[in-house]
């Protein structure tokens, strides 16, 4: 059984039950016990226990002050997690009906308001023992239109190639700007990118920004938002930064360097509470932009190893019938040829991870632009240990 979504959804409970707004009332102490106790109960396999301490949790959630309430959500109810949590225990303490009827109450919920891991819903043993019931089949179809991202993906429109470019007229910063000439030697870009060639000069910055300041979704962003100053900052106070100043360190650094690049917002079809800001390089050996994250210290290649750009990613997995290596749906398609490389097809890459479960774990589980689009065997790290 793997809890880390339940663990996760109840640290968020407990973090906002922590809050300042704690002393607003004392009928604040006693949901948060129960939650712990809950948590308690499931370490111990006590399914039954854990669902008490649910039901009456959320009793108290009810009599809770709107002030306190609404922080939790806009509208002063629990999050959806909070009743998938329920769900799942109720399903495997044996109450089958009522484990069905608090996730239709789950869905209701968190459609249209809160992202849906459907493939995570998929998977999840937690819910087996009430696959079979035909409500929770037709609660999952509902999800899926929300969630299923292959899905909705293969199910879109291709981009437009007639489309007007409408963005203003600008100059790329050449390498011979002074703060650029400033930022390429005082961190020693030469080296850093190597003497091979175009591809392993822009994997080589990539990787060393990845490596030189660590991500953290959560920090606010610094005051002075250029390379050389965040990556100043990150090492004099042992911080990290989000994803947003860890593309604009690598955009300056390969301007610097004369790539020409652009730091890129990728935006979920419907916006909840987040989003993922990667680059986009023109590779002048490709003629084309490819796709580099350096927040996850990746990038997305082809069945012959050509790194792609974001819009080959997006047809690679929408259109499965014209790359049949890659099947969007999740299931694997027949490769045409015998080697693993043919057969991986549409692959993300890291360079330099050593936990061969990291990457997949930290897309699948923190961030949405690819959650649900790769399957586990298309994540793969270069240089496992």
């Amino acid at each position: 059984m793997d809890i880390m979504m339940k663990r996760l959804f109840l640290l968020l409970l407990l973090a906002v039950t922590a809050s300042g707004a704690a002393a607003q009332t004392d009928s604040l102490p006693p949901f948060d016990a129960l939650l712990n106790r809950a948590r308690e109960f499931v370490k111990q396999g006590d399914y039954a226990s854990c669902v008490k301490c649910y039901e009456e949790a959320e009793k108290v959630f009810a009599e809770l002050p709107d002030s306190l309430r609404t922080q939790f959500s806009d509208d002063g109810e629990l999050f959806g997690g909070f009743y998938y949590n329920k769900a799942c225990y109720l399903s495997m303490a044996g109450r089958r009906k009522a484990a069905v009827e608090t996730f239709e109450h789950y869905a209701d919920r968190v459609i249209g308001r809160e992202e849906v891991d459907f493939p995570w819903i998929c998977q999840d043993s937690d819910l087996d023992n009430i696959r079979s019931d035909k409500r929770f089949r037709r609660v999952l179809e509902r999800l899926s239109q929300y969630g299923d991202y292959k899905s909705v993906l293969c199910s879109a429109a291709p981009y437009r190639a007639d489309s007007v470019d409408t963005m203003p007229r600008f100059r790329y910063a050449a390498p011979n700007d002074r703060n650029l000439v400033r930022l390429r030697r005082k961190f020693d870009l030469d080296s850093i990118a190597g003497a091979g060639d175009e591809i392993s000069k822009i994997l080589n910055l990539m990787t060393w920004v990845h490596d030189a300041v660590r991500h953290d979704g959560g920090s606010d962003n610094p005051s002075e938002r250029n390379a050389e100053a965040m990556i100043e900052l990150c090492r004099r106070e042992g911080r990290g930064v989000n994803c947003r100043m860890l593309a604009q360190i690598l955009n300056e650094c390969y301007l610097a360097m004369g790539f020409k690049s652009r730091f890129v917002t990728c935006m979920p079809r419907k916006l909840f509470n987040d989003c993922h800001v990667i680059n986009a390089v023109y590779s002048a050996t490709l003629d084309k932009w490819v796709w580099v994250d350096p927040t996850f210290n990746a990038y997305v290649m082809d069945e012959n190893g050509t790194l792609l750009s974001i819009a080959e990613v997006r047809e690679r997995l929408r259109n499965r019938e014209r790359h049949p290596a890659f099947d969007c749906r999740g299931a694997r398609a027949p490769a045409r040829r015998t080697d693993a490389r043919a057969e991986r097809g549409c692959q993300l890459e890291s360079q330099g991870g050593r936990d061969q479960g990291t990457l997949p774990r930290l897309l699948y589980g923190q961030e949405s632009l690819l959650r649900g689009l790769f399957r586990m065997e298309h994540v793969q790290h270069r240089n496992p240990v």
